[in-house]
């Protein structure tokens, strides 16, 4: 048995030689026969890699048998339908290409599944991987991970031998027993744990549309703190900064350009995305069950924003605008800052040891450049369009204090929607609540006058109840 490294080893080889690396994950000889592979979390392109390798150093006449042993949650196959298509197509491809008895298990076992272990066997050797690894390319290729390797012949009675068979007889057995076998059909809703219905949701970020366009002088702090008002194009809170909106739109005696962007339609997206979600620390966390109608919302947001990013019929959007004006944006801007450069220098009280007006015109001629690929970006185009970003939950329940963080943020946003009341929700989260209540049968006066404790045992029980009347249901 030797230890592996995956970075440590590379930048420092003469005295670490034992990089790991994908090859060397494999036997030195001998067709496989058998791959069982244990793995909190991982992604489809690796373990697409890892079958697909396998079977290529497999012995045709005799197929090969491949287990796959991944977390139930983190695995999102229960709440993301592209996600479950996926691994559903890698199951087939399984059953079609390796043995009867190969096959992909979800396991949901303790407070978290968090084993890493790989087993490979041909013909003459085994070999094992245990470590801190998971089967990722972020981790074969990116992170630095220490594991350990060893291998032996098959029929030995080595220990290396005898651990590879622990792991691939025993210990596999054993995750079986508390797993599900791909392809079933997730139950709708039925989230026994508040862990799986906060990974079963979907977050959503603000994301504020003027900061893609707004450029930092780096103003004096003396010139900051003693002028109050900088200059009519320059946001009060934000005096050090100034938007390329603000220039585009603003009245030509203030320096600006005075064009007229098409207007954002107020009707149209008016109706708010966040009533259907929690405000969390890692951002608005919204329920599975809710999520068809928070990205309704979105879209009808987006139809809302969009002319005024994207232009109309009669008017060139800001997008658009960015690209095609940059000398007269730049003109304009040069005079607001030849203008801040004489009110500085004119100021004997200011101490600006470090303004430099050419370091500023440089920044800005660069930050203009990279905001150009920016709007070349489709992705972050729509981003800005809808104002508001989506993203999986984060699962950071392998971190204890982070995930009390999280669950504590969830709850005092819980705790806040129902003290609001119905009538008064209606505006707010009141479609959430409502949801909520149904689905799980979350009691409004436990979770309003309960510490963290008594609700988050209250939220578990509630959840154990509703899963386990499904299941009897189904």
């Amino acid at each position: 048995m030797k230890l592996h490294s995956t970075q440590v080893a590379r930048e420092a080889v003469e005295t670490w030689g034992n990089r790991l690396t994908f090859e060397n994950l494999f036997p030195e000889s001998g067709r496989l026969k058998e791959v069982t592979v244990i793995s909190a979390y991982t992604d489809l392109a690796m373990l697409w890699r890892v079958c697909e390798e396998s079977v290529n150093r497999s012995d045709g006449r005799s197929r090969v048998r491949i287990r796959l042993f991944l977390d139930r949650l983190a695995s999102t196959y229960e709440t993301s339908a592209d996600v479950a298509k996926e691994i559903n197509k890698l199951d087939k491809f399984l059953k079609k290409k390796t043995s009867a008895e190969s096959g992909i298990w979800l396991v949901k076992i303790g407070a978290l599944f968090h084993s890493k272990a790989v087993v490979l066997e041909s013909n003459t050797r085994i070999k094992f991987m245990l470590g801190s690894l998971n089967m990722t390319e972020k981790a074969f290729f990116k992170n630095e991970e220490l594991v350990l390797l060893g291998e032996a012949s098959s029929k030995s009675l080595a220990r290396d031998c005898q651990i590879a068979r622990w792991i691939s007889v025993e210990y596999a057995d054993a995750l079986k027993a508390k797993s599900i076998q791909v392809p079933y059909k997730p139950v709708s809703g039925g989230h026994s744990t508040l862990q799986g219905l906060m990974l079963s949701g979907l977050m959503f970020h603000e994301v504020r549309e003027s900061d893609p366009f707004r450029f930092d002088f780096g103003l004096p702090s003396d010139f900051r703190r003693i002028n109050q008002s900088v200059h009519p194009l320059m946001e009060g809170e934000l005096k050090d900064s100034i938007s390329i909106e603000s220039i585009v739109i603003g009245e030509k005696n203030n320096d600006g350009l005075e064009i007229k962007l098409p207007e954002i339609d107020k009707d149209g997206g008016r109706d708010s995305w966040k009533k259907f979600c929690l405000d969390t620390c890692y951002g608005y966390w919204c329920p599975s069950l809710l999520r068809e109608d928070t990205l309704k919302t979105i879209e009808s947001k987006k139809r809302a924003r969009k002319p005024k990013f994207i232009g109309n019929e009669t008017r060139e959007g800001l997008f658009e605008t960015v690209k095609n004006r940059r000398n007269e944006i730049t003109g304009c801007f040069q005079i607001i800052l030849k203008g801040l450069d004489n009110r500085i220098l004119e100021n004997d009280k200011i101490s600006a040891p470090d303004w430099n007006v050419k370091e500023v015109t440089g920044r800005w001629d660069s930050w203009y450049d990279r905001l150009l690929l920016k709007l070349e970006n489709r992705e972050i185009c729509k981003r800005i369009v809808l104002g508001v970003s989506e993203a999986p939950v984060p699962n950071v329940w392998s971190d204890p204090l982070t995930s009390r963080k999280f669950e504590e943020s969830f709850i005092d946003s819980l705790q806040f929607q129902f003290s609001r009341g119905a009538g008064k929700a209606a505006g707010g989260g009141k479609k959430l609540l409502v949801t909520l209540k149904e689905a799980y049968k979350f009691d409004r006066d436990t979770i309003i006058n309960g510490d963290h404790k008594a609700v988050l045992a209250h939220l578990e029980q509630c959840l154990s109840s509703a899963a386990t009347d499904d299941n009897i249901n189904n």
